[in-house]
């Protein structure tokens, strides 16, 4: 190729020519292929701007319905047909000694916050109770989804309550209780959380396994006594952070896991509740020989 052949193809590519005379094309086609791929290239970047410009479809998860605003709420009945059915409650306490009253509700409940503290920093954004009355279970949660309409939620959860009611938690009476009476206080209400007949079962399982184990968490109990391996749980410390990634973004996802690990830790304490009061009726139970 001589020079002034040469001196033409610099040209046409540095004016970026999409055409080239015919007879450079017959002659030499590179001109014509390069203008081709540059043309591709651009088409696939104006594509590629215009995907990056439309919005991410949500993804729709259930946590629950609005009874208030700002208040949502789930709930579920557990019946025979259930996949998983709970057993009913056993007839004594961990500690061996009757119910005060066979036929109270049974109101396991168990809360979600922002923090471990118990200063008026820290908000309890969601509740769960597991019921036991007329013979069957029911799963109640609420979360607030709006901080503004914390009165209207704690006034949402306090009108389901069932009268006369036994509570039964784990750590709830050192941490739910003391938390809700914050909220409580900060709105001028009474705790119906408050003064009630209180079965906490981790002081149970202090008394029974404290160094067998390397700690006494829920979790721990579930490994070492129930045989229960969570899968895609998500970790109670996580629980903050998809609250405020919610009340940021209307992000949903998340705090679909939190309703889903309430849900476990409190049918935990249904089959805990089991174990511990076979194993008490085992302790006392006469030796024979």
């Amino acid at each position: 190729m001589d020079h002034r052949r040469l001196r033409e193809r610099l040209a046409h590519y540095r004016a970026g020519a999409t055409t080239v005379e015919t007879s450079a094309v017959e002659s030499d086609p590179w001109p014509a292929r390069v203008a081709h791929l540059r043309a591709l290239v651009h088409a696939r970047e104006r594509r590629m701007a215009g995907a990056r410009a439309k919005p991410a479809k949500p993804v729709e998860v259930d946590v629950g319905k609005e009874i208030a605003p700002g208040v949502m709420h789930v709930e579920r009945h557990y019946d025979g047909a259930a996949a998983s059915p709970l057993p009913s409650p056993p007839g004594i306490q961990p500690d061996g000694s009757n119910w005060p009253d066979a036929n109270a509700p049974l109101l396991l409940f168990d809360t979600e916050t922002t923090g471990l503290g118990s200063g008026a920093g820290q908000w309890v954004w969601m509740v769960g109770l597991l019921i036991y009355a007329d013979r069957r279970w029911s799963l109640r949660q609420w979360w607030l989804s709006r901080p503004g309409s914390e009165c209207l939620y704690l006034e949402a959860i306090a009108a389901a309550l069932p009268s006369g009611f036994v509570l039964l938690s784990y750590n709830g009476r050192s941490f739910d209780v003391p938390m809700l009476r914050t909220r409580h206080q900060l709105h001028g209400l009474a705790n119906p959380f408050e003064n009630r007949t209180h079965v906490d079962l981790l002081h149970a399982v202090r008394r029974r396994y404290r160094g067998l184990w390397s700690d006494c968490r829920l979790a721990t109990v579930e490994r070492e006594l129930l045989g229960r391996q969570r899968v895609d749980d998500l970790p109670g410390s996580q629980a903050p952070q998809a609250w405020r990634e919610f009340l940021r973004a209307g992000a949903t996802a998340a705090v679909a896991q939190v309703l889903e690990h309430n849900r476990i830790d409190l049918e935990s304490l249904v089959h805990l509740l089991g174990h511990l009061a076979a194993a008490q009726v085992a302790a006392d139970s006469p030796t024979r020989y």
